[in-house]
Order: C-alpha cells, then sequence, then structure tokens
C-alpha cells in the first residue's frame, strides 16, 4: 500500500495503537499474537520493528519461519545465525542453546526481543521443543515473541502467574474505525465503502470491490494488467522471497521490483529491499497459470536460483515443476563441490529435499554422512567410504567416485597416508578411465602422493587433469596446490578484479593466502582484511577452514605488531582444534602458537612447538601448507628441516623466506652476516610477511652493519622496534652492535623488576617488596616524577618543567631541582647502580625516557577491559564477567589520588569512567542473569565513583525494581533525578523511560 505520511517505509498504514500495544514484548518474557492467515501479524510485527528502530526500546531480531525449518537442526541453525553465532554441528543442543542464549545475555542491559513469524510451521515436535527451551532459558533481558495462525503450545501458566505473558488475538488485530478511515484515503475509496476489520480481506476489498474474492481479484485487478506484467507476476510468484536483481533478470530486464510488484495489494515490503506477495494474492496468480507456463516459470526461477548458488532453492523450484530429474543433478553437483563450498545447514537443506524423492539412495546417505562430521575429520573417513561401497553396489560410478573424493581429502587432512595406497586407490584408477570427475580426484591424489615424496614436477604435472572437476571446483583445487607447492605468484595468475569477484565461494580462501605470502600488502592493510574474512569463515561454519584462517591471521597480525590480536587468534585456533579438527588444520593453530611463542618468549620455546611431536605432524620431504607462514623460524628452529628446504625450488616469494632462514642460521652459528645483507631489502612487504619481526630486526641490523642503506631504511618500519632492538642485543651476534647503537647503548637486562601501582595511592614494587626508602615516601614531587614518566614514558627536560613547575618564577632553580630529583629517583629505581644512565629512567640529550619494563597496574587495569570487552562481543559472558571483576580489583582508586596536579586529571577522568563502565557492565550481565540484587550494589559502587552516571542510575533503579521494592525504585528514581537537575543536567530519554515505570 501507499499512502504519502501515512505509510510507513514498508508501505503498511501507521497502526499506533497496535505499535503501543506490542511494545509491551520488551516487557514481557513472551508474547503471543495467534490470529488466521491475513490478520496483519506479520505486518504488525514490521510496524512495530519499523518504529522501534527509530525509537528504540530494545532490539529485535526476527526470524520468519517456513516448512524448512521444520527440524530441530535448522531451527537451531537459524536462530544461531540471527544473532550471529556460527552453527557448530559437533555441538550437543544444549551447547548450541546455549550459544545462543549467551549471545543475548551479552546484550544486555539492551532488551532483545527473538521474534519467530508463522510458528504454525514447526510441526516436528522437536523443532517446538526448542522453542519451549528458549522460553526457559533466555536470560531475563530475552524475550520471546512467537506469531502463529494457531495456538501455540509452550508452557505458560508459571508466566502468567506473574504477568509475564502478553497476549495479542485476532481481535486486536483487527482495523478499528479510524484504521478503516485511513485505508479507505489511501485506496482513495468513498466513506460509503463497507469494509470487514479483517486486514488482508479490507484492502483486497478496497482493491478489488466490495464482492472481492481471490477470484474477484484475478478478475477485477490482474485481469486489467498488462500481458507481458501478468506472466511475469505470476513467475515471481513461484518464489517466498523477490528483489529486484530477481525480477530484472527473469523478465530479461523490462521490470524492476517495484515496477512490477509495488503498487499492487497485498504485497509486504520486507527489511533489505525484498518483496513477499501474499497468500491470497498469490493464489489468485496461480488459479489461471497454465500448468505448462507455470512449470516454466518454475524451471526458469531454478535456474536464476542455482546461478546465485542457492542449492536448495533451486531443487524446490524443480520439483515444483516435476523436474525431479533436474532437482537430482542439482544434489548431485552439489555433493561434488569442494567443502569450503559447503556448510552443514547447507547439506541439511539440500538432504530434506532429496529424502522427498529418494529416501535410500546413496546420494541420500553422502548427504547425511557430510551432515554428520563438520569437515574432513578423522571420523569421517570410514562412513564415506561406506558410501563410496553402497554407491558401487547401485552402479552409481559418480558417487562412488565424488564419496571416495571425499574420502582421500579425509585421509590427507588428518595424515593417514598409510591408508591412502589401498584398494579404494585402484578402484578410484579403475573410475579414472570412465568418469571425468574420477579422473580429476586420481590426479589430485597422485599429485599429492608426488609432494610428500618431494616430487614437484610430478605434482604439478598432475594437475593438468584438474580439468575434469569442472571450472569452478577445479579453480579452487588447483589454487590450493599451486599453494601447497609453493608456487604462489601462479595463484589467481589471469583473473581480473572482475574475475576474483565472481568467484565459487571458497576460491578466495586460498588467493587470499597466496597474496599474503607473495607480499601484495602491508601487513597492516592485511591485518584489517583479514579480520572480515575471519568473520565470513565463521559464518560459514566450517571449522578446519577457519582454523586455517586463524592461523593466517595471526602471522598476520604479528608482522604487523598486533600481539593483542595475535594472542586473542592463538587462542581460538586451539579452542577448535581441543574441538577435533584434521591434523593439517590442527597444524595451523601449532605453528600459530610458535610464532607467537618466539615473539613473546623465546625462540627456543617456538622450537618446542614445532617439533613433529608437539604438531602430531611429521615433516617429511615437503613443508606443509601451514609450515609455509614460518619458513624462517622453521629453518633457524628445526635443524632437520634444513636440507628439505635447501633443495626445494620454491617461487620466488618462499625462496626468499628460506634465504632469509638461511641468514638467521649463518648469523647465530658463524657471525656471518653477509647472507642477511644479500637479501632483497628493497623487497619490504615480503620480508615482513615472512620474518617475525623480532628476526627481521637482527637481519636489518646486520645488513645495515655492512652498509646496506635499504636495510636501515626497513628499521623504520618495523613496529614495536625498541624491544626487538633490545633482543637483538641480547644475541651477541654481528648485528647486536649495530642494535646497541640505535639503543644508545642501553643495559640490556633489568636489574630487577619493578611495578608502579597508580590506581589509588602511588606504590612501587621493587621485586615484590613494597619500596619504603624516605626519598620515595617523603618527597611528593619523586613520586609525581614518577608517574609523570610512567604515563608519557619520553618527555624533554622543558616539558617536565613545564608540567611540574609551571609556577615557577625561576627556570634555572626549576632546572636544578628536577637534576635533584631525578639523581634521588634513580637512586630509589636501582639503589645498587654507579654513576650514569640506569636500566630504568635514562637520558638522551634533553629527553627523559622511561623503560617499558617499569610494569604499572594502569597497564594491567587496561588490559583486563580489553580482554572483557573482548569476551563480551564474542559472545562469551562469564569470560567477560570474571575479566571486568580482574580490572575491578585493579582499580584501588582514582588515578594519582593522592597527588594533586593537573596534569593527571584527563587520564584519571579516563581511568575513573572505564571503571564506571567496567562495574556497570558487571551490573548488567548479573542483572539479565536474574541477580538484581548484585545488580544493585554494583551500580551503587559506581555511583559512589560517578554519582552522575545514567547508566549506573538506570542500572540501580531498575534492579530495585526487579527485587520488587518499588518503593525504593521510585525514591531511588526520585533523588536521582533530582540529583541530576541540581547539576543543571536532564536525564537521558532511555534513563527516563526506565525511571517512569516507577515515578
Amino acid at each position: 500500500m501507499t499512502g504519502g505520511d501515512r505509510t510507513s517505509k514498508t508501505g503498511l498504514i501507521h497502526r499506533p495503537r497496535l505499535d503501543r500495544l506490542l511494545v509491551g514484548r520488551f516487557e514481557h518474557r513472551l508474547t503471543t499474537i495467534v490470529a488466521p492467515a491475513g490478520a496483519g501479524k506479520t505486518s504488525a510485527l514490521s510496524l512495530a520493528m519499523e518504529n522501534n528502530r527509530l525509537d528504540p526500546r530494545g532490539v529485535d531480531i526476527m526470524i520468519e519461519l517456513s516448512k524448512a525449518h521444520d527440524s530441530r537442526l535448522r531451527l537451531i541453525a537459524e536462530l544461531l545465525e540471527a544473532v550471529d553465532v556460527a552453527y557448530e554441528p559437533e555441538h550437543t543442543d544444549e551447547q548450541s542453546l546455549r550459544r545462543l542464549v549467551d549471545a543475548v545475555w551479552t546484550r544486555a542491559p539492551d532488551e532483545v526481543a527473538l521474534v519467530l513469524d508463522d510458528v504454525q510451521f514447526l510441526s516436528d515436535p522437536d523443532a517446538m521443543a526448542v522453542v519451549r527451551d528458549l522460553l526457559e532459558l533466555l536470560p531475563r533481558n530475552g524475550h520471546l515473541v512467537l506469531a502463529s495462525r494457531r495456538a501455540v503450545d509452550v508452557p505458560s501458566a508459571r508466566l502468567q502467574a506473574h504477568a509475564q505473558v502478553l497476549e495479542i488475538s485476532s481481535h486486536d488485530l483487527e482495523f478499528d474505525d479510524d484504521e478503516l478511515h485511513e485505508l479507505r484515503e489511501i485506496r482513495a475509496r468513498p466513506e460509503s465503502t463497507d469494509l470487514p476489520r479483517h486486514a488482508a480481506t479490507a484492502d483486497l476489498r478496497l482493491a478489488a470491490g466490495s464482492s472481492a474474492s481471490t477470484g474477484f481479484l484475478r478478475e477485477e485487478v490482474l485481469a486489467g494488467l498488462p500481458a507481458d506484467r501478468l506472466e511475469q507476476l505470476r513467475r515471481v510468484s513461484l518464489l517466498d522471497e523477490i528483489d529486484d536483481d530477481i525480477v530484472r533478470e527473469l523478465s530479461g530486464g523490462e521490470f524492476d521490483a517495484e515496477m512490477l510488484i509495488g503498487l499492487l495489494p497485498l504485497v509486504e515490503r520486507r527489511a533489505g529491499g525484498t518483496f513477499r506477495l501474499h497468500a491470497l494474492l498469490r493464489e489468485a496468480l496461480a488459479a489461471d497459470h497454465e500448468e505448462t507456463e507455470r512449470r516454466k516459470a518454475a524451471t526458469i526461477s531454478a535456474d536464476l536460483m542455482l546461478r546465485r548458488g542457492e542449492h536448495a532453492e533451486a531443487m524446490r523450484l524443480h520439483l515444483l515443476a516435476g523436474n525431479e530429474v533436474f532437482a537430482r543433478d542439482i544434489a548431485r553437483a552439489f555433493v561434488s563441490e569442494p567443502t569450503v563450498s559447503q556448510s552443514t545447514v547447507r547439506i541439511a537443506e539440500v538432504a530434506r529435499l532429496v529424502e522427498s524423492f529418494d529416501s535410500h539412495g546413496p546420494l541420500l546417505e553422502m548427504l547425511q554422512t557430510s551432515r554428520r562430521f563438520n569437515g574432513l575429520v578423522e571420523g569421517l573417513v570410514e562412513p564415506i567410504f561406506q558410501v563410496a561401497a553402497s554407491a558401487r553396489a547401485c552402479n552409481d560410478a559418480q558417487m562412488e567416485a565424488v564419496a571416495l573424493h571425499r574420502g582421500f581429502q579425509a585421509l590427507f587432512f588428518n595424515m593417514m597416508l598409510e591408508r591412502v595406497e589401498g584398494p579404494e586407490l585402484d578402484r578410484l584408477a579403475e573410475l579414472a578411465s570412465i568418469v571425468p570427475f574420477a579422473r580429476a580426484s586420481h590426479a589430485h591424489v597422485i599429485s599429492q602422493l608426488e609432494q610428500r615424496r618431494g616430487n614437484s614436477a610430478g605434482a604439478l604435472a598432475a594437475l593438468a587433469d584438474y580439468v575434469h572437476f569442472g571450472p569452478e571446483h577445479a579453480t579452487i583445487v588447483i589454487n590450493q596446490r599451486l599453494t601447497d607447492l609453493g608456487r604462489v605468484e601462479e595463484v589467481g595468475d589471469g583473473l581480473s578484479p572482475d574475475d576474483l569477484a565472481n568467484l565459487p565461494e571458497g576460491a578466495e580462501i586460498f588467493i587470499a593466502y597466496a597474496m599474503w605470502l607473495r607480499g601484495e600488502g602491508s601487513p597492516e592493510f592485511a591485518n584489517e582484511f583479514v579480520s572480515g574474512l575471519l568473520i565470513d569463515m565463521e559464518h560459514r561454519g566450517i571449522r578446519d577452514a577457519v582454523e586455517s584462517a586463524l592461523g593466517v591471521a595471526t602471522s598476520i597480525a604479528l608482522a604487523a605488531g598486533d600481539v593483542v590480536e595475535a594472542t586473542r587468534r592463538v587462542q581460538r585456533a586451539r579452542d577448535l582444534s581441543r574441538m577435533g579438527t584434521p591434523r593439517l588444520a590442527s597444524l595451523f593453530a601449532s605453528v600459530a602458537a610458535a610464532s607467537l611463542a618466539a615473539e613473546q618468549q623465546s625462540d627456543e620455546a617456538a622450537a618446542a612447538l614445532l617439533s613433529d611431536e608437539a604438531t602430531g605432524a611429521a615433516f617429511g620431504l615437503w613443508p606443509h601448507r601451514a609450515h609455509l607462514l614460518a619458513m624462517p623460524l622453521l629453518y633457524l628452529c628445526r635443524p632437520d628441516t634444513r636440507p628439505t628446504l635447501d633443495r626445494i625450488e620454491f617461487g620466488p616469494s618462499l625462496t626468499t623466506a628460506v634465504a632469509a632462514g638461511r641468514a638467521l642460521v649463518a648469523l647465530r652459528d658463524d657471525d656471518d652476516p653477509v647472507p642477511a645483507a644479500e637479501l632483497p631489502w628493497t623487497q619490504l612487504h615480503i620480508l615482513r610477511v615472512h620474518l617475525l619481526p623480532h628476526h627481521l630486526t637482527e637481519l636489518a641490523c646486520a645488513a645495515a652493519a655492512r652498509g646496506v642503506a635499504a636495510a636501515i631504511d626497513a628499521l623504520r618500519e618495523i613496529p614495536n622496534l625498541d624491544r626487538h632492538l633490545a633482543r637483538t642485543v641480547g644475541t651477541g651476534g654481528p648485528a647486536a652492535a649495530h642494535a646497541a647503537v640505535l639503543l644508545g647503548s642501553r643495559p640490556v637486562t633489568a636489574p630487577h623488576a619493578l611495578r608502579l601501582d597508580l590506581l589509588g595511592p602511588i606504590c612501587l614494587w621493587l621485586d615484590d617488596e613494597l619500596v619504603v626508602a624516605d626519598d620515595w615516601t617523603r618527597r611528593v614531587r619523586l613520586r609525581e616524577l614518577l608517574a609523570l614518566l610512567a604515563e608519557r614514558r619520553r618527555l624533554s627536560r622543558s616539558d617536565v618543567i613545564g608540567l611540574m613547575w609551571s609556577d615557577h618564577p625561576d627556570d634555572a632553580k626549576a632546572s636544578a631541582n628536577l637534576r635533584a630529583n631525578l639523581s634521588r629517583l634513580q637512586r630509589v629505581l636501582e639503589p645498587d647502580r654507579g654513576q650514569g644512565d640506569g636500566y630504568f629512567l635514562t637520558t638522551d640529550g634533553d629527553v627523559l625516557s622511561l623503560h617499558d619494563d617499569v610494569a604499572t597496574d594502569v597497564e594491567l587495569f587496561e588490559q583486563a577491559i580489553e580482554t572483557a570487552r573482548q569476551a563480551d562481543a564474542a559472545g562469551a559472558p562469564l569470560r567477560a564477567l570474571e575479566a571486568f571483576g580482574h580490572a575491578i580489583d585493579l582499580y584501588r582508586g582514582d588515578y594519582l589520588m593522592d597527588l594533586d596536579v593537573g596534569w593527571a586529571v584527563l587520564t584519571r577522568l579516563r581511568l575513573r569512567s572505564l571503571a564506571v563502565g567496567a562495574m556497570c557492565r558487571v551490573g548488567e550481565l548479573v542483572a539479565a542473569r536474574g541477580e538484581p540484587e548484585q545488580a544493585a550494589q554494583w551500580a551503587e559502587r559506581a555511583q559512589r565513583l560517578d554519582p552522575l552516571s545514567e547508566r549506573a542510575a538506570a542500572i540501580f533503579v531498575s534492579a530495585l525494581g526487579a527485587i520488587g521494592d518499588r518503593t525504593a525504585a521510585r525514591t531511588a528514581a526520585e533523588t536521582i533525578t533530582s540529583r541530576f537537575e541540581v547539576a543543571g543536567l536532564g536525564l537521558g530519554r532511555s534513563t527516563a523511560r526506565a525511571f517512569e515505570r516507577f515515578l
């Protein structure tokens, strides 16, 4: 419908009465909307959600159900996807629902409404059990909205007793007099038009006349349309979701969605710009749709859906057209696709459709077996070979070849090489003469065997037969093999940017990996890019592919100097590995952990993690895919790999990586800087890709000492350079002298551990002993000087004087005061130090520097806050609570609370804000967990730190109300409102709204 300002963005008339009623979905545990078809359930929800986006009361997450969701698996997967959580098939239903609950919990204090539309499609008792479990498990900020054509079977008596159920009936959905008047105005019909109050029927009657029915709609509305438009409408009516691209393609560009559908009655505009035809309109369009034309339209639409990669929808349409053979062919093509292009949810959709026409064949067995496992795990091997045996018994050579191919993939991914050359390989060789796919698969096995034998020429030669996989499949697998064989420069060769954008799903993984290995972008750019790629892959839910990508992403983060992100990625990869992934995928986690250990601890720590025993993956005669990420580290830490790496002819980029490994060994073992000087320092991106920053620093110092200008320039690009220079000095090799010069000959090893507590009263700890020296305890200026240096780390003397002695009239006297305090501070920090600079406090001309080794509780506090935020963002509220609690424990009081100095004010306010935010977040999380007493305590603590924190105030008042003490809640709301008024501040809209319930 249209109507200017009287209509919403979705084309529906505004119904404030109904919207006010539906606002209650954020105040009740359960909302049910039960009414027959056409009563306006979906329209009412769409309007309410649109208005909520303009004036938020909470967060709506809508799932539009269909017959496809009538299974426990599909419903759980859809729910997880709706809250941006990847479905993990190895998780139990209980674990999956726990992750869903956590995702809702982490959105507290926002109220979250999970809206399930068309619940009547959930006829499977197991699927409805998921809904009942949700109602029981959702946290306090979670709300369930169920829209259905019939009563919903969920336990609600207890919730009814606590006034936690909002029931909306067909009577509530009926148009009132004002709404019917508005509808008449929109349709330009006279007031005398007699209208029913049922939404769809009223709209239909206005559009088609007083005696409207689907027949009348057909005769009076559709019959008046041009024949070409009517034909296109009939075609698109076969689809559930209609968008511009679909309409343009089906109509040959003659129409777009708005032109074709926009002005018709009974059309729902949906979020994202798609359309949906009401069942009455679809019925009217179908009535005069000749069977042959309907089948033709379904077939054309199916082909379009297949080109868009929608295999299940394409199969449904072909089945609608009676094309069972075509539907079967789509399913068979789907199971032949690379595993990186499949997900468990997509497999389940295709399997459900196959089951409708082939309930016992090897095709369904193949799909069901694939669905049982996530990726190419070891457990897949025997069941998939059994599928091959079943296919052979049915004389289905194609399906036998696909099953054998998947089995061999699992064998190689799990390094079960002793199992490869057996009867299954003989059978695959037999099939290769009659089945093109088998010929490609056999070549794939041979190529991998030749690689493991160290024969790269033989491995590359076998790629010629990959064309028999088909163009898209071959593109993915050839890029994978070229990467494995160290020919990363050839990956994606000849592809234009448009080609790259149109590659099949999964192909971009290996191309992106190759682009990183050949140094096509800076680590900083790659680190940003890979973050988005990881999110996309997590949504696909293929665990071994995600683990591999995390390994690559860790190397990228380390090269960019982002150790925090690298640590998070290693932890996530290890978590996946513990769930059970193929060995070659787990090797990525091992290499990532080793690289992180080398950067944070020592090369010896990395060597232990890289051993065959630790990784469970023997090195053999060729490096594995994960090893390509850390070739110099491997060459340095595992001498047994050097003969193999020296023998192999890689492409230019990986040849440089091996050369860098040789240069490290030459420096460490022979004090020989020449190989370091000969590295291609003008190709810094490639060196940054393959070398960990501390190794790159060591090699660059060695080359710079021999006068290589590009190596001197390279040092400026290395993140966290001082730390790496200090480490290079510690090697004592040819690079150490140059590193020491760059560091200003500072001592390398700290004489003891120093920790400075700045939150609350200032405390200094030397080797865990509290410093009580008179100079420290009695001299405020001394403590202020150290605190200032700890905050800024590097300051000129004039800046220090300006900040600490700004009101001193005599600059010479101020300088003398600074010198005296510096001398005393040096004795406090290093009591056994002689004359000159110390380790912790150094001078470089006019610049004073405090070493990074002086740890502060501020840094620990901020790290704990960041850890908590990451856990919160990742949907892990329990971990977030623990980390926020640790941060709050560190916050003993305001920053430098015993110093009244202007330069600390902004930092004090910032850290106090972080502490208040942490306390509020804990309050929000425990409130959503159903612990309002604790929430009130945390909010009270936050208010003591910041009496004008609206967030803390809202939590405190809401928590008192949730406890049941409405009098206390009202008193608190009045007191806080008055406090804000005295301060000249007004309450924000959301806070005022929270208070309204009690005032």
